[in-house]
């Protein structure tokens, strides 16, 4: 890529335009800078965010905002309403290419997975380590709810709600035993 310093601001090209050179773009690379090859009179603000002709339509007053996002990727917008897919399209790249492509990442992608599937087996180890004292609980919470409702301290409707309790968590447990 190169920098053409003596375009002539007449032309809508502004005082600095890239110019692509396809040798250079690496698929696994910069996607910013791809992008700013790709488009007419790039003008670099001060925050590093570049205005540019947009390629999707006639555009004659810089319509295009480009930068970069948080992980590296290019965010694009046009004011006059062009579509992300329609302007990749019009510099002959597609939406994905506007994403970094590196090795590292698929790397932390599959780190990642094995460190949830781990931790997964580390909570359902831990959970099912604790079936017999729950079960255990349970069963005590039962008589204590049955010997609450013979001493008519315990609401007929309560009861009641204690018992759908037992039975909905004794049936979750024999599930969660059941897959072991």
């Amino acid at each position: 890529m190169s920098i053409n310093r003596n375009a002539d601001p007449m032309s809508g090209t502004g005082a600095v335009q890239h110019t692509h050179n396809a040798l250079n773009y690496n698929r696994f690379g910069d996607p910013f800078h791809e992008v700013s090859g790709r488009l007419r009179g790039v003008i670099k603000r001060s925050n590093g965010a570049l205005l540019a002709f947009c390629p999707a339509h006639d555009d004659r007053s810089r319509s295009l905002a480009v930068s970069v996002g948080r992980h590296g990727g290019v965010l694009m917008h046009c004011f006059a309403g062009c579509s992300v897919d329609d302007i990749t399209g019009a510099i002959g790249l597609s939406p994905a290419d506007l994403f970094v492509k590196n090795e590292s990442h698929h790397i932390n992608s599959q780190r990642n997975d094995e460190q949830a599937r781990a931790l997964h087996s580390m909570r359902t180890s831990l959970l099912l380590s604790r079936l017999p004292g729950i079960k255990h609980d349970l069963i005590r919470f039962l008589f204590v709810a049955n010997s609450l409702h013979k001493n008519e301290a315990l609401p007929a409707d309560d009861r009641e709600f204690v018992a759908e309790l037992v039975i909905k968590i004794n049936d979750g447990l024999s599930f969660v035993e059941g897959v072991k």
